[in-house]
């Protein structure tokens, strides 16, 4: 009797094992690169896209995606008109991990543009060009001015990433939409002046704008509903609401966990 071959030309995929064994990525990270591995070279990747197809949330693809970038399995790539305006990012997915150092060069040269100031003359920031003379000063103001002309980026552009960032749509049905609108003004400022600024004041303290920048980054939807039911809980006197508010977003994704994890002891052993 001759030997039966079933030759399989489609409906199967054959991809690199190398990231199934990687110890440092969770399931979830796994399961989203094996899919995006499998797909055509054609195919086009969104947020949106990815959460039809594999009917997970939001939160839940982000999260795998920024692990994936994290461990080098990913890089974001923004894309720009021909006018140099933001366009779509797409999203280049490795077989294996590329070296973090070149992945965090490339993010800074691609994600990180500089944006426009959103004050004119801000008197709580230091400027990141050293300034020895009045002369001096002014021709670094230009040079800056010029610098944000050339990408032809706006407050509204850093406004625009700020809703995307924290779900801007979801917030305003849940909460005020003038409330919300407040945190994203000031989230869009932070932005645009940790852009371009050494030292960013907030309250009587100054803080590098490096670290403002990447504790702007955490904040998602989550953060925001934390920040919202805080404020609304405190009884004493706010002085400087700004301030405080501005303290509240840069903290929350560091003192989330604590608070509910307090919230939750307090209900159980709090109460006689």
């Amino acid at each position: 009797m001759g030997v039966i071959r079933v030759e399989k030309n489609r409906n199967y995929t054959v991809m690199s094992n190398y990231h199934l064994r990687d110890k440092r990525m969770s399931l979830k990270a796994k399961g989203l690169l094996s899919y995006m591995l499998s797909c055509s070279d054609e195919w086009n990747f969104t947020v949106r896209g990815l959460e039809v197809v594999l009917k997970e949330g939001r939160d839940c693809i982000r999260a795998a995606l920024e692990e994936l970038q994290t461990l080098g399995y990913l890089v974001r790539v923004q894309q720009r008109t021909e006018k140099g305006n933001f366009d779509k990012i797409d999203y280049v997915v490795y077989e294996h991990p590329r070296d973090i150092a070149e992945q965090e060069e490339k993010r800074e040269g691609i994600e990180k543009p500089e944006l426009s100031p959103c004050t004119e003359n801000p008197s709580t920031v230091k400027s990141k060009a050293e300034d020895p003379s009045q002369r001096n000063t002014k021709s670094s103001r230009i040079t800056k001015k010029n610098n944000y002309q050339k990408h032809n980026l706006s407050v509204e552009v850093a406004t625009d990433l700020i809703k995307e960032q924290i779900d801007y749509t979801k917030a305003v049905e849940v909460y005020d939409m003038a409330l919300i609108d407040n945190l994203v003004d000031i989230m869009t400022e932070l932005k645009c002046l940790s852009a371009c600024q050494e030292m960013i004041r907030i309250g009587k303290v100054e803080y590098p704008s490096d670290l403002i920048s990447r504790k702007l980054e955490k904040v998602r939807w989550m953060h925001i509903e934390y920040v919202v039911d805080c404020f609304k809980q405190h009884t004493d006197k706010i002085k400087n609401i700004k301030s405080y508010l501005q303290q509240s977003l840069l903290n929350a994704p560091d003192t989330i966990d604590a608070y509910y994890t307090a919230e939750v002891q307090h209900d159980f052993y709090g109460r006689g």
